[in-house]
Formats: C-alpha cells, sequence, structure tokens
C-alpha cells in the first residue's frame, strides 16, 4: 500500500471525527491532480529511457515479467527492486536510481547505512562500468540474472573477506 492511500485513510479518518468535509475534499482534489501530474512526468521519463527498446527486450534484459515492464509505461513503479532494475537495465547511475525512489516512489533514496541499498549502488556501479568499458549498448552486458546475481555475491564476499560484514 503506499504512501498516498495510507495518507488519504488517515486524513479522511480525521476529517470525519472533526467534521471537516470542506478539508477532505480540497485534499482529495489537490492529491488526485498531483497523482496525475507525477505520474504524467514519470511516463514522460520511462518512455525517454526506453526509447527504442521493445518491452520484450526490456523484461529480458531485467529478467522480470514482461506485464512488469508494461506497467513501467502507464504507472509509476512501487518497489525499490524494480527501480533498481530499471537502473541496471539502462545503465543509470546510483544517485539517479535513488532520485528516482525519492521522486516517483516516495522511498527513500539509497543509503549507505543499509546494507541492501550498499549491495544496490555497488551493483549499478558495476553495471555502469561493464557498460562503459565495453563500449557496448546497454542491452549487451551482462544481460542475465544470474550473471548480476554473480556481480552481487562476488562484492559481498569481498566485503566479508575485509571484516566489513
Amino acid at each position: 500500500m503506499n504512501t498516498t492511500v495510507i495518507m488519504k485513510g488517515e486524513i479522511s479518518r480525521a476529517a470525519k471525527e472533526e467534521g471537516s468535509s470542506a478539508f477532505l475534499n480540497l485534499y482529495e482534489e489537490n492529491i488526485d491532480r498531483f497523482n496525475k501530474k507525477l505520474t504524467q512526468q514519470w511516463q514522460n521519463y520511462y518512455a525517454g529511457l526506453s526509447q527504442g527498446c521493445t518491452p520484450r527486450a526490456t523484461a529480458d534484459r531485467c529478467q522480470c515479467a514482461l506485464n512488469t515492464v508494461k506497467k513501467w509505461n502507464t504507472s509509476i513503479p512501487y518497489h525499490r527492486e524494480h527501480y533498481v532494475m530499471i537502473g541496471c537495465c539502462f545503465g543509470l547511475k546510483p544517485e539517479e536510481v535513488s532520485k528516482l525512489m525519492t521522486r516517483y516512489g516516495g522511498f527513500s533514496g539509497l543509503r549507505s547505512d543499509s546494507l541492501e541499498d550498499i549491495m544496490y549502488i555497488r551493483l549499478l556501479k558495476i553495471m555502469q562500468q561493464s557498460i562503459a568499458e565495453s563500449g557496448a549498448d546497454v542491452f549487451e552486458v551482462p544481460s542475465s540474472y544470474s550473471e548480476r546475481a554473480d556481480l552481487y555475491y562476488a562484492e559481498v564476499s569481498r566485503i566479508q573477506s575485509k571484516g566489513l560484514w
């Protein structure tokens, strides 16, 4: 359940208790307008990002369902992992992915105090470096989930060997 729905429910409950339906109506009008605008901005951003890539190629690259990728064309992703998958797929910097998570998903960005986020950051950097070194199109390296998982676990092993985890 996203933050907007939770907020809307809480404000609705509070407004009913206070008898302030005018406030609730104003809130509902504005939040709907805000959500539509934000969704439109996401659609424009994602269309530019995925320009020239078919949904099937993107799904194969991200190792996710075709329907998931099709939903990204029309609605804002609601899982943090989807932003990381998009970042890996299109060679985005960790900072860019973090901004996407915050702006569109309502999540905190990638943080250096979270082990999971550290792995995401490292994976995004590895993907970006791999793309830059090969001079290849972002859809050429590394494409499979197993290759990305290998990179992830190699980084975990490196951190463990240094005693950081």
